[in-house]
């Protein structure tokens, strides 16, 4: 995926269930980039990718799986560019629907790290978004 459309780095639906935050097994790779919303259809799957302004292309690591390198989100980026993303995730009920695997959330998540994030973005809807999030897992 990083290399199909550079820079970028997988992030969203694919980091979170990669991490195994959310139970579904997702059949695209869904990634962010400085660069213009773009999908490919490839012969493996279709590769996604959703624009992020530069300041907030941050916070990925690089994973070597089968000794192949690829950039992803760490957990608190991915659930971030999520809710960045995804505006219409804001009620309760949309989260609980996301069924969050919140014991492993609580575990790989740092609050202050995914804090951070939010306020270098500026966005107070993201903030009301994110603090029911929180409220959510809090109370799974």
């Amino acid at each position: 995926a990083n290399k199909i459309y550079s820079p970028s780095y997988v992030s969203l639906e694919s980091a979170l269930a990669y991490y195994h935050l959310i139970p579904e097994s997702v059949y695209h790779v869904t990634s962010v980039a400085t660069k213009k919303t773009i999908s490919f259809e490839t012969q493996l799957c279709c590769f996604r990718y959703c624009t992020l302004k530069p300041k907030l292309f941050t916070d990925y690591i690089i994973i070597r799986d089968n000794e192949l390198p690829f950039k992803i989100a760490n957990p608190e980026k991915a659930i971030f560019d999520f809710l960045y993303l995804k505006s219409h995730y804001k009620s309760k009920d949309d989260f609980y629907e996301l069924r969050i695997n919140s014991e492993i959330f609580k575990k790989q998540v740092n609050r202050k790290k995914f804090d951070r994030l939010v306020a270098i973005s500026g966005n107070h809807a993201l903030y009301k978004r994110a603090q029911t999030l929180w409220e959510v897992i809090k109370n799974s």
